[in-house]
């Protein structure tokens, strides 16, 4: 009997560690924080239309890009993505907010993340060293570029009946099992490292192929330099010529007088 009270005691104590931490501990599997950290909103109302929705989003990435870049300044991440808005097949990390606000889940991924960076510089360790799982650590995967929002019922089924909604918002891609990333971790200058495909933004791997610029010098064209006169030259010709004239006009005088 005492055997089965220890456990039942463990069973209750994982399952209450895995409903915690949001996460999975399965490689290659979808992670999920799923917390809520407000303390003024209780409902989940949806108030914002389809067009606010997707200027909230937009705002929202910005904002988490910027919190990206100093992960990556901090940390020296040398090849942190800077996140767009769009799906992909598969999502890595799955953000859920109880309470519908961008900034409730801005809040959610900063928590969490900071918990990650704390105790990684207090061991002197890189993300997820000595966890082949990178258990609850892939909020901060350099090689996520896109992240998608949305609202869903919390209650399965009401459909167009639903009146309290919580917000999800997916980072993708997931890795491919071989394709691991804090198993091959690029460390060193922010941006330093960024795929072929993508250019550095101060700190970030932004999408593009970073550009070339052809620099044409012209060099102006040649001029032939000025003739100089030599006025000493001239002067002294002039002066010559002055002199013989008047010997030519006077000597027939002085011959005459003598």
């Amino acid at each position: 009997m005492r055997t089965v009270h220890l456990l039942v005691l463990f069973v209750l104590f994982a399952t209450s560690h895995a409903q915690e931490d949001g996460s999975t501990a399965t490689e290659g599997a979808l992670e999920v924080a799923d917390e809520d950290t407000s303390t003024t909103q209780t409902s989940g109302t949806v108030t914002l239309s389809p067009a606010e929705f997707e200027e909230e989003e937009k705002k929202f990435v910005e904002k988490l890009n910027e919190y990206r870049r100093e992960v990556a300044k901090k940390m020296k991440i040398a090849n942190m993505n800077e996140l767009t808005v769009g799906a992909g097949d598969k999502s890595d990390y799955s953000i859920n907010s109880k309470i519908p606000t961008f900034d409730e889940i801005l809040k959610i991924y900063e928590n969490r993340a900071e918990k990650i960076i704390d105790k990684a510089t207090q061991g002197n360790t890189k993300l997820c060293e000595n966890d082949p799982y990178c258990y609850g650590q892939r909020i901060l995967n350099p090689g996520q570029k896109t992240i998608k929002c949305k609202y869903e019922c919390k209650e399965e089924g009401a459909g167009d009946d639903c009146a309290d909604y919580k917000l999800i918002c997916n980072l993708y891609p997931l890795p491919e099992s071989a394709d691991l990333w804090w198993n091959k971790q690029t460390n060193g200058e922010a941006g330093s490292a960024c795929d072929a495909d993508r250019h550095a933004d101060n700190g970030l791997c932004a999408d593009g192929a970073p550009t070339t610029t052809t620099t044409t010098t012209v060099k102006p064209p040649t001029t032939a330099p000025a003739v100089q006169s030599n006025s000493r030259d001239v002067g002294e010709l002039s002066t010559s010529a002055t002199n013989n004239y008047l010997l030519l006009i006077l000597l027939p005088t002085f011959v005459a007088f003598y």
